[in-house]
């Protein structure tokens, strides 16, 4: 069954709750790694902690020396996954079949068009980053009719539905081009030739597969999960989305005036590309939700909102769960993957 969203605002509290020390964990990791810990130090404080005054009136240098030893060990980490050939290699099921042999070859090709055209490359030397990193690496993987590459504009339709026409102009004369047309009863008469009228706020795109990462921060799972395996148990996350391009998305009178109510609103959100905390205004929180294929929901189910009204829910594309999750180091005390630097921050402190 569909959830209200008064349940689903719910959902995300508790959901938020249950693992808040952990996303202040994973924040932090980043933080460690890209050696921004100290970059907000107070100078005032920091001066007064180098120069002090000693008991026998002599002043004293004091420096707070600190070794960060923690980007060493993540690269560590990381250069061992990579250099495994992080890729997959399609072979047949039975190998003396010929008709498995062709399936095998012809996968491994749209396998290695899939990885040139979105830079697999790159992308594995991200993933492997937050896999170390943030102890958890999960990517939404979708089909995007606005993606790939740009076929033309839709036709214009009037009230009716039918399509709206013009008259096709000679680049010569700059007149209109003619034609001749015979009726039914064999008369012969001259008419404009007529196109159709396309609407060049509506472009068609050929589509595309999408990659989409999500932070470990910004990844949550329902309060009660003991697996992140579990098939009936939400998986929510979250994203900033510029407001405007959501009134675009979504042009629903109803849903725009909901958006609008969070228009002016300010949110202090964690950038993780520049490693640091910062207000946002103009942008709204979007929480997607997701479920499995599962008994509650037999086509798995999605669902995206924010605080004030639900965009769009429905049964996931062809009852494919769109998230690929995976934790680097796994707990019985948990289900969430925890980073290396947790257990590393211990022995740098000695």
């Amino acid at each position: 069954m569909a959830k209200t969203l008064d349940e689903l605002n719910k959902l995300y509290t508790e959901a938020e709750e249950v693992d808040r020390e952990l996303f202040a964990e994973q924040r932090s990791n980043l933080l460690l790694v890209a050696g921004e810990h100290y970059s907000k130090v107070n100078k005032a404080v920091a001066s007064n902690i180098r120069t002090s005054g000693s008991k026998s009136g002599a002043t004293e240098q004091k420096l707070r020396l600190t070794k960060n030893h923690m980007h060493k060990v993540h690269r560590s980490y990381k250069t061992a996954i990579l250099a495994e050939a992080p890729s997959t290699a399609i072979t047949p099921k039975n190998s003396t079949e010929m008709q498995d042999q062709k399936d095998a070859e012809l996968n491994q090709s749209v396998w290695a068009d899939i990885r040139h055209r979105h830079h697999f490359e790159s992308r594995t030397d991200t993933w492997a980053d937050q896999f170390v990193g943030i102890g958890e690496v999960c990517v939404k993987v979708f089909w995007d009719p606005m993606a790939g590459e740009f076929e033309g504009y839709e036709q214009k339709v009037d009230e009716t539905g039918e399509p709206v026409l013009e008259e096709v102009m000679d680049e010569l004369t700059g007149e209109p081009r003619m034609e001749e047309v015979q009726d039914g009863f064999g008369n012969i008469f001259v008419q404009p030739v007529m196109e159709p009228t396309l609407d060049q706020t509506k472009p068609l795109f050929k589509g595309d597969f999408v990659f989409e990462d999500i932070y470990g921060f910004n990844l949550m799972r329902e309060a009660g999960t003991t697996n992140m395996e579990e098939k009936d148990r939400a998986w929510i996350s979250r994203k900033m989305v510029d407001t405007e391009e959501l009134k675009r998305r979504y042009p629903d009178d109803e849903i725009q005036k909901k958006i609008h109510e969070t228009a002016n609103q300010t949110f202090v959100v964690f950038d993780a590309n520049k490693n640091g905390y910062e207000k946002r205004q103009g942008q709204t929180l979007v929480k997607e939700y997701y479920w499995d294929v599962c008994t509650e929901y037999p086509e798995g189910w999605y669902c995206f909102a924010t605080e004030n009204v639900i965009l769009e829910e429905g049964p996931l594309p062809g009852g494919v769960f769109p998230l690929v999750w995976e934790g680097f180091d796994k707990h019985p005390s948990t289900p969430r993957g925890r980073s290396i630097i947790k257990v590393a921050r211990p022995w740098q402190a000695e």
